[in-house]
């Protein structure tokens, strides 16, 4: 249908649906009429709302909105508080001079038809609208000698600030416009500091910060099947008060009972066995038999020319050994010493490393055993740089089956001795 325009007492322009072959002086003529007929003074459309554009319908009435909608409501609601804290600041630095004070009055006429049309999506908007002048409030609370101050100091000065940058819309200028500013300020003021033990309750409440990592692997832990007891997930108020109703000893038992048939399900199923299998010592004996089968198909891998990482490395472990031998000359040298001196070579071949880890691995045990703590640690490493070096040597040679055949040996060899310092021998689980 064609549209006619017609303009508003106002001066807008509102746009009107009307029958094929209406002349625009009948089309003005209708409208006129209608519009005083139904037009009331109160209406939404007279009193700056911008809600005043309508059509005409079948039945001859005007569409014209007499009120404004909620979304309307709330953008108005937004606008409002995004601009009051300019609307504020204009205010104290002219005095409110009578432009100032007549657009701040106009505005808040408005927005009061807009907050009574719609009270909740006017409220909506703005709060939504604050966090516009918040960005800014949040810049002062960045500052560095801002962030210094005590909390109660920090929400005193926040809330005094926030009560200035409230526009004053009862028409007050000069001296009984800063005095009401002052007060307003000294009423943010309180507020702020009223909020400040309410923040430590709520800190109480909510516990500790929980980093992203903790967060995840607590996350990955329940999705294996892991119970996690509420204090250790997060320690807030009330998951202890969660805990404390159950019991804590109780909790704690109950889930390390169900955590521990999860363990060994993981660990049985990780080193490819049945998930129920009781694990002994032989088990992983066996296990470990296997896996060094691809430590057997290394010794034909021909010459090993030590790498640079090699003999830092060496170094390294001897580092402490030589520094305490340096400042003690007469001392005994530590055997830790004589064992990275016998390790540097200009190159071996595959069989010969292989020999020395075995032989490594072996002294590491016997130093273990005997509370030589020191000498077992840097065997350990020693057999780790000899192992390296022959994954280089794969690597470098393009043996890559080879390759991640001695890796996944490694790994697995390696994971069988972490198990076996958690197993218990009685059970046959891993605790």
């Amino acid at each position: 249908m064609p549209i006619a325009r017609f303009e508003m007492p106002d001066g807008r322009i509102a746009r009107f649906e009307v029958a094929e072959g209406t002349t625009p002086e009948q089309a003005q003529s209708m409208i006129a009429e209608q519009m005083a007929t139904t037009a009331s003074p109160m209406s939404f459309g007279e009193t700056g709302g911008g809600a005043a554009t309508g059509r005409l319908i079948n039945r001859g009435q005007r569409n014209v909105l007499a009120e404004p909608r909620p979304l309307e409501s709330a953008l108005a609601g937004v606008t409002k508080s995004a601009i009051d804290p300019l609307l504020a600041g204009a205010q104290l630095a002219t005095g409110n001079s009578p432009k100032i004070n007549e657009l701040v009055q106009r505005l808040a006429k408005e927005g009061g038809e807009y907050q009574e049309a719609n009270p909740y999506s006017y409220g909506a908007g703005r709060v939504a609208g604050v966090m516009l002048p918040a960005v800014g409030m949040a810049k002062i609370g960045s500052i560095p000698s801002f962030t210094k101050l005590s909390p109660l100091t920090q929400n005193v000065g926040m809330g005094a600030v926030s009560g200035v940058l409230t526009p004053e819309e009862t028409g007050k200028t000069g001296t009984e416009l800063y005095k009401e500013q002052a007060k307003q300020a000294g009423i943010g003021g309180t507020v702020g500091a009223i909020i400040t033990p309410l923040q430590k309750l709520a800190g109480v409440l909510r516990g500790p910060e929980q980093t992203p990592q903790m967060a995840g692997a607590v996350e990955k832990a329940r999705e294996a099947g892991y119970v996690i007891p509420p204090t250790q997930a997060r320690e807030s108020f009330v998951n202890r008060v969660l805990e404390g109703t159950a019991g804590k000893v109780t909790t704690a038992q109950n889930a390390s009972a169900k955590n521990q048939a999860v363990t060994h399900r993981l660990v049985a199923k990780s080193l490819g066995l049945p998930e129920n299998e009781v694990i002994v010592p032989d088990t992983l004996n066996s296990i470990r038999s296997v896996a060094g089968k691809a430590y057997e198909n290394i010794e034909n891998i021909g010459t090993i020319k030590p790498s640079k990482q090699y003999t830092e490395g060496l170094n390294q472990i001897a580092s402490k050994p030589l520094k305490a031998l340096a400042g003690f000359p007469n001392s005994k040298p530590s055997p830790i010493i004589e064992l990275t001196d016998s390790l540097r070579s200009d190159a071996f071949d595959g069989s010969a490393a292989v020999a020395k880890i075995i032989d490594l691995r072996d002294s590491a045990n016997t130093a273990y055993g005997s509370n030589q703590k020191l000498l077992g640690n840097a065997n350990k490493k020693a057999a780790d740089l000899l192992e390296n070096e022959i994954e280089q040597h794969l690597q470098k040679t393009g043996q890559k089956e080879m390759l991640d055949e001695f890796r996944n040996a490694r790994q697995l060899i390696a994971k069988t001795y972490t198990i076996q310092k958690a197993l218990n021998p009685v059970s046959g689980t891993v605790d």
